[in-house]
């Protein structure tokens, strides 16, 4: 990308500039006829920046206030003359601590944004998408728009991958298992692989792999009691 109304070496651009901005939205039409009519000495207009600026992202359970924290934003005027700005948000489940207010130049304002539990706690699962658009009421260069995305699962539902059940856990292949009775692990560091247990297992000692396995404990209240107090156990 090249700036200026120049592009070589022989005839470099020798000016200087203020302030460049690189919008992801087409300008409105007040905006561009701002640009058109702005002429000599724009570089002191003021100018509303906002940041973060990306899409927020919030996740909430169905029935439950919102468990992420919104972050802060933050509006700031990078010109050189005062402005007056204005936020408008077109959700009722979310609003900010400030609507409106005057920035001086280079001088910023840190927001909060507000969420209402007993709304979110009322909605549907689903996604929600509300918008905030910040208005630069003075000379306009700035206005933009902020995102905020709300998620809702039901309760108990894992937010990424499968629960543990009989299709995605324990022994892959039956056929290797080896048929033995309960037993009693007294030796550290025992490693119990690939058997069918009819019994119970008692385990007396620290660091003990049961693994590969099946286990039938009959009409017993346990299948796998460690009573020492011991460390290390994995099955």
């Amino acid at each position: 990308m090249a700036v200026g109304n120049e592009i070589g070496s022989d005839r470099p651009w020798l000016g200087e500039f203020f302030l460049l901005a690189i919008y992801d939205r087409a300008l409105t039409g007040p905006e561009v006829q701002y640009n058109l009519a702005a002429g000599n000495g724009t570089a002191n207009v003021g100018h509303l920046s906002l940041s973060p600026g990306t899409d927020i992202r919030l996740n909430s359970v169905r029935g439950s206030g919102v468990t992420d924290v919104p972050p802060s934003l933050r509006v700031t005027n990078v010109g050189g003359e005062p402005i007056r700005w204005t936020a408008t948000e077109n959700s009722n489940w979310m609003d900010l601590d400030m609507n409106t207010g005057l920035l001086l130049a280079t001088r910023s304002q840190p927001l909060q944004i507000q969420l209402d539990p007993t709304v979110i706690a009322s909605m549907a699962v689903g996604t929600y998408t509300a918008t905030i658009d910040f208005s630069n009421d003075t000379s306009h260069y700035g206005t933009s728009q902020q995102r905020v995305i709300l998620s809702i699962s039901e309760p108990g539902s894992p937010s990424t991958g499968n629960r543990p059940g009989p299709q995605n856990t324990g022994p892959t292949d039956l056929s290797v298992l080896q048929t033995t009775g309960g037993m009693t692990i007294t030796q550290d560091g025992t490693v119990i692989e690939n058997v069918r247990i009819y019994g119970t297992v008692d385990i007396r000692a620290n660091n003990v792999t049961l693994r590969n396995f099946v286990i039938d404990a009959g009409g017993q209240p346990y299948a796998v009691r460690a009573t020492n107090g011991n460390m290390g156990i994995v099955m």
